[in-house]
């Protein structure tokens, strides 16, 4: 389950569809006030992981992996007939305006565009614990997402670029990014043990 924008405004306020994955290989867009579906698209396959980009109104890129490490793409309600499949075991995808970004089992990252070639790979330290996108459409502008590592390390990217590493003293085993109370844009970490961390954006330096 993931959100897929309304409409072209990119604002934090903008109104958005949910989508939703089923068993049965069937994804459905649902209207936000959440009671009447507007889209059903079959796919061949058990979606397990879904990303987004673009908006409902306009056009739009449903991206599913699924449990057998292929990637589908729907664009604007068509099933493409476009596939990427992926040589391991899939752990998480982000998309960001420039690339799909994938994580994977074999503690690597990789990056793909839209017509399913492969921009870059890189290795990591230690195996992925959890992923998550981070957007900023207010200054410092920034697009990028975090990644929790096995060794308690926390990195930002953007793209291909490491722009904040952050230590923990366990794993960190959820990330989650937004604006959080009065405090505005904030990191929440789960840690392996249960604790939960907060932590302002102003307070990490993503050298944007």
């Amino acid at each position: 389950m993931c959100l897929l924008r309304k409409d072209g405004l990119e604002t934090e306020t903008s109104l958005s569809n949910i989508l939703i994955g089923t068993e049965c290989g069937l994804i459905y867009i649902v209207d936000q006030s959440g009671s009447k579906i507007i889209l059903k698209t079959k796919i061949p396959s058990i979606p397990h992981l879904i990303a987004t980009s673009g908006c409902y109104d306009i056009e739009y890129n449903i991206f599913i992996a699924t449990r057998d490490n292929i990637i589908f793409i729907i664009r604007n309600g068509e099933l493409s007939s476009l596939q990427i499949e992926i040589p391991f075991k899939i752990f998480g995808i982000i998309k960001t305006p420039k690339s799909l970004i994938i994580g994977r089992a074999d503690a690597t990252v990789h990056s793909y565009n839209q017509a399913g070639q492969k921009n870059f790979g890189f290795g990591l330290p230690a195996e992925l614990t959890c992923i998550e996108a981070i957007e900023i459409m207010t200054y410092p502008l920034f697009s990028g997402y975090a990644l929790g590592l096995k060794n308690g390390e926390v990195r930002i990217y953007s793209e291909r670029v490491l722009n904040f590493v952050y230590k923990f003293s366990e794993p960190v085993h959820c990330i989650k990014f937004g604006n959080y109370s009065t405090f505005g844009k904030t990191f929440i970490f789960i840690t392996e043990s249960g604790g939960l961390i907060a932590k302002k954006l102003r307070n990490i330096d993503l050298d944007v």
